[in-house]
């Protein structure tokens, strides 16, 4: 059966129709992806377990990161489980601080896509003295990623542009992000953390405390015997170890610390161990000597030898197991310390200048 001519003209343009209709949705659903949409993550995943190395650079001239201009830099680059800081001579960096960096970078929220031609006026192009260049590389020296901070948006965010593909894309964030090259913030200040419980006794330059079981009082001095220690004192000596922190640290070779002269000592024991710490001022002709205190750290043990008894309790064979754990510990710790002269302010300077006559009543 022939149908009329009308029907097949109606027929025809309902099929011209469905295909432009398909046609529109294959390309909305191909091209939806590709195209930007508020509160996405700018990193949705980051292999954090590639990063080699993290750089950050803060001004630098028009070359940004990487640059010979005027600027402040942040290196740090994988060794082992940890990051060192190349400005500290490759001393560790805080884990703490690490993972906070790469927490905020995975937190980024983006709000908005901005065109490439207002890179200028959002100080991205070429970079101004607050534009911050954030640089993630890999094992290879390749980089995982490359990010320039600008200025921040007239609502809060800031205005960022990624440079490790090739289209370079700017965006502004959600938040305002508070990222700085500041190697100080870095630093792994804490050499120590000791219970003060743990301190069974305190050698000093001319005194020595040995505590009581519940390590509240002295029991004994060098001169004269049982005499009372002031509680100020007693309690910074006690608290010398948790934790032990320092300001700046230098390689011992440094120039900065040559002419230094360990004079004083202190010798805090625990239990089969201790450490020992040697106290020195500025070098001879510096003019601020009585508000420098620089200090080495090393370990001890006063257990000759150990003995294993087969009659010894599990619980014995534990703590022969532990104790032994804690020596291998005190090994590499000397290993380390023994490369670095660190300098001390306030309560850990005044701590390692304490003597008998400011500590006895």
């Amino acid at each position: 059966m022939r149908l009329p001519r009308e029907t097949n003209t109606i027929l025809l343009m309902v099929f011209l129709g469905l295909l432009a209709a398909s046609l529109w949705i294959y390309h909305d659903a191909t091209t939806r992806g590709e195209r930007f949409e508020g509160g996405q993550k700018l990193l949705p995943s980051l292999d954090i377990d590639r990063i080699a190395a993290i750089r950050l650079q803060k001004g630098g001239g028009e070359g940004g990161a990487g640059s010979a201009g005027e600027g402040t830099t942040l290196a740090l680059r994988r060794s082992g489980d940890e990051f060192v800081l190349t400005e500290a001579n490759g001393y560790p960096a805080k884990n703490e601080a690490v993972n906070r960096l790469l927490q905020d970078l995975l937190e980024i929220t983006l709000v908005q896509e901005v065109g490439a031609s207002q890179a200028e006026a959002l100080g991205l192009d070429p970079p101004g003295e607050e534009t911050l260049d954030i640089i993630l590389q890999e094992n290879t020296g390749d980089p995982m990623l490359h990010l320039r901070i600008g200025k921040a948006g007239p609502d809060g965010g800031n205005y960022l542009q990624r440079l490790d593909g090739d289209d370079h894309p700017i965006y502004l964030t959600e938040r305002s992000l508070f990222l700085e090259p500041d190697v100080d913030a870095y630093l792994k200040k804490q050499i120590l953390s000791i219970d003060r419980g743990e301190i069974q006794a305190i050698q000093g330059p001319d005194f020595r405390l040995a505590l009581n079981a519940a390590g509240e009082a002295p029991l004994d001095l060098v001169e004269p015997a049982g005499a009372t220690a002031k509680a100020g004192p007693l309690g910074r000596l006690r608290s010398l170890l948790s934790p032990l922190r320092f300001d700046t640290v230098y390689l011992a070779d440094e120039a900065e610390v040559q002419g230094l002269v360990f004079t004083e000592r202190f010798e805090v024991a625990l239990e089969g161990l201790g450490y020992r710490i040697e106290v020195a001022e500025s070098p001879a002709g510096a003019t601020d000597a009585e508000d420098r205190t620089f200090f080495r750290i090393s370990g001890f043990s006063d257990v000759e030898r150990i003995e294993i008894n087969p009659e010894d309790t599990e619980e014995e064979l534990e703590g022969t197991a532990d104790f032994l754990t804690r020596l291998d510990d005190l090994e590499e710790f000397n290993r380390f310390h023994g490369s670095w002269v660190y300098e001390a302010t306030g309560t850990t300077a005044e701590t390692l200048r304490t003597t008998r006559a400011e500590l006895v009543e």
